[in-house]
């Protein structure tokens, strides 16, 4: 999975706060518990949320504003651009003759047939 924000300042923060957790170990369950929340984002709301995972806000809020998060937004800003992705959700999948883009939600039996045909 990559954060790739697309929806405004609300998905950049919900997007650090993601990656900011993964420095404690959490990235999936952050992941999750952001997709899940239902309303606006802001520091409150994402404080909240963080909190109820059990991380050390201070800590968490000095990885989302570091240059290393920054970075690793715009590098998959500047890979999604390369691959042609435009949006959320997007699957990708690798084989032998390149990547296979597939934008929008996907059906596990569409993902099974997209990995099944690249080898």
């Amino acid at each position: 999975m990559r954060e790739y924000p697309v929806l405004g300042p609300q998905s950049v923060l919900a997007a650090k706060a993601a990656l900011a957790a993964a420095g404690q170990g959490v990235y999936e369950g952050a992941h999750l518990a952001l997709m899940e929340h239902e309303g606006e984002f802001d520091e409150g709301a994402i404080e909240t949320i963080m909190g109820e995972l059990g991380l050390d806000l201070e800590r968490l809020t000095a990885d989302m504003a570091s240059d290393e998060i920054e970075a690793l937004i715009e590098a998959n800003r500047d890979l999604a651009g390369r691959l042609g992705v435009t949006g959320t959700p997007a699957f990708l999948v690798l084989g032998p003759g390149g990547v296979e883009v597939s934008p929008g939600a996907l059906d596990a039996e569409r993902l099974a047939r997209m990995i099944d045909a690249a080898g």
